[in-house]
This record gives structure tokens, sequence and C-alpha cells, in this order.
């Protein structure tokens, strides 16, 4: 039986683990998940100044860890504090389903417990890298969370790269099942010959990306709504290590009268997207998607004129392999490059990881 103490001394253990994290220690893997990084915030927000990249990015990976015990911890008093959560609305949804749309921000994957927990039948659209990770939290954690509240689990995956997903999403909604679609995930979207035949363009800070619109597409079709839930977290005032999650139920979309399929699934994808684009903006560190939105911006087809490489603001360094590569932060585009010509960038493009490492 886990104590408080045992609780506040692992999430202690993980919020510094991040605090004090160095890129000299860090692996090839994680070097080249920096670089991209920073090139999405280059791109997307460019008036964040880049001295703030190291702590987002800090902040952004501790806060992927805690999403993971969250769930596990949800239960113990004065571990997390749920603020904004709507008890009534996750009433109705046992007896009035919807596709409840949600986002990779704050503690993301605390949705799944408090609905289960509000006995709300539910199918969870997951990516085929992690259906069975979610398949095993389903069966090991929300199974066991579930009997301790009293209530039975009726909780579903579909995997969403299967060719069948809108199918099983559409099976579930008419046996009265709810769906808890993340829209930033985008699973399987590649912009490469797709781009212009099934995705929409929408706009995302000063960029533009290519995403899937299939999910607002189906509501229109059911009769569904769409209801847009976002999760925020802050440190809570009297316990450091534990946290404050506040949920944001963001203004239902439903299609206005006439409004056609195609116009209703291309009017609310913007919106979920220009809702997640201005949270963001505001609290960067909140949001996972800055470690892989790259694969889903357009980007300028035309071919770049010859980098300038004395501009060492416009360059990212990562290793890959034996070799050693500069990325270019405007165009995404790598360069291997001798040894010696990497280490002399990667000390000024680094310089911020050394100057704000945190001690305590």
């Amino acid at each position: 039986m886990k104590t408080l103490d045992s609780i506040l001394a692992q999430r202690r253990h993980i919020i510094q683990s991040y605090q004090t994290f160095d890129i000299r220690r860090a692996s090839q893997r994680i070097e080249r998940q920096f670089a991209f990084y920073s090139a999405n915030l280059h791109n997307i927000v460019p008036l964040l100044p880049k001295k703030a990249y190291p702590e987002i990015f800090r902040k952004l990976h501790a806060n992927r860890r805690l999403s993971f015990i969250d769930v596990e911890h949800a239960p113990y008093e004065h571990i997390l504090t749920i603020s904004g959560w709507d008890n009534l609305w996750a009433a109705r949804l046992r007896h009035c389903p919807a596709i409840v749309c949600t986002y990779h921000t704050g503690s993301y994957r605390l949705i799944n417990y408090l609905l289960a927990r509000a006995g709300v039948p539910f199918s969870l659209l997951v990516a085929n890298g992690a259906y069975r990770q979610e398949q095993q939290a389903m069966q090991a954690l929300y199974t066991s969370l579930a009997q301790q509240a009293g209530i039975t689990l009726d909780m579903e995956l579909i995997d969403a790269e299967q060719p069948q997903a809108l199918f099983q999403m559409a099976r579930a909604a008419k046996q009265g099942r709810s769906l808890l679609v993340y829209i930033d995930g985008n699973t399987g979207t590649t912009v490469a010959g797709e781009v212009y035949r099934n995705l929409l363009q929408v706009d995302f800070g000063l960029q533009r990306m290519a995403v899937r619109k299939g999910m607002a597409a189906l509501a229109h079709r059911l009769g569904l709504p769409i209801h847009p839930v976002l999760c925020e977290r802050t440190p809570d005032k009297h316990f450091q290590y534990g946290h404050s999650i506040a949920y944001h139920h963001l203004p239902s979309l439903l299609p206005l009268p006439n409004e056609t399929q195609h116009d209703f699934a291309d009017r609310a994808t913007r919106t979920l997207y220009a809702q997640l684009a201005t949270f963001v903006a505001r609290q960067p560190e909140q949001w996972e998607g800055w470690l892989n939105i790259h694969n889903q911006l357009i980007l300028d087809p035309q071919p770049h004129p010859a980098p300038d490489l004395d501009d060492l603001g416009l360059w990212a360094t990562y290793r890959a392999g034996n070799r050693a590569c500069l990325l270019h932060l405007p165009s995404y585009c790598t360069y291997p490059v001798p040894w010696k010509l990497y280490r002399q960038y990667w000390g000024s493009y680094n310089i911020h990881f050394f100057s704000d490492i945190h001690t305590s």
C-alpha cells in the first residue's frame, strides 16, 4: 500500500530528474528529439526566445512522465486537485453519447479515469503503437480503480490505424458508447502524397499543417455532438509535488442548419486546432505535440538557397549513429558535417542548457 510520503517522493524524483537534465548526458534519441522540437518552436512560435527552449523541454517531459502515474495517484487525497470537471456533463454521457475530443495537454490520460469513474461507456481511439500499452493499463489499472469506486469498467480500445477504425467508431456510437478521441494525435498521418486528397490544411501558429477530419465527418453523419475538453496542469500551492489539474469544457460543436458534412468537418476541425494553438502558444510546456508536429507541417516544396552557416541561431545539432548532423531550423533540412564543425555548433546551440540547469 502506497503512502502519501512515498507518492510525493516518487513525483519529486520525476520532477527533479528533469529539472537537472543536461543535454551533455543525453542519448542520441533525446538529442535528435530536442533538435526537431527546437525547429518546431522556431517555426510555429518564432517570438518565443530560444533561451526558454530547455526549460520548456524539461517541463514537457516531466509532464509526460507524471501523466502516466496521475491515474494511479488520482484516488489518493492531497495528490491531485481536480477542478473544472463537470460531473453532470459526464453523467449525461451515460445516456446521451457524444464524441469527446481532447488533446495531449496537461494530465492528458486522466480523462480516461474520470469517464470510467462516472460510469460512462466509452471507446478510446488509440495509436497502433500505444494500443498494447493502453490495453495493459486498462486491465491492470483502470479495472482495479473502477472496482475500488464500486463501478463496472466499460471501456474499449479502437486501433486508429486499422482500415476499419471509422466503422468500429460508428458501431460503438450506435451501441450507445461515447467516443474519446485525441484530436492532435493524427496517428498515421503523413503529408507526402496524401495532403491534397484526404487531409485538411489548417493554420497552426505561423505554419500550416495537414490533419485528419474523419472524426468530425463521423459526428455529422451520426448526429453526435463534439465536446472539446482541454486539460491543464499547475503546481499545487500546498504540496509542491502534488498538482492541480484544471479541465476546460469548451463550447460543443454541432452542425449549423443545412450545413453539409464536408463544411461541418472543415469548420469543426479548424476550430479544434485553433483552440489548441491558442492554448499552447500561452503554455507551450503543457503540450507534448512539440516533439513530433513537424511530421504534419506543410513545408515549402521549393528548394531553399544554401543556408547561412554563419548564423548560429538557425542551426541545431544532433548525432545519428557515427554521423554528426546539423539541422537547419527554418527548413528542417539535415546536413551531415565533420565532427569538428558539429562540436563548434553544439556549444553555441546548447548554451542555454548550461546556464539554467536547476540544482534543487
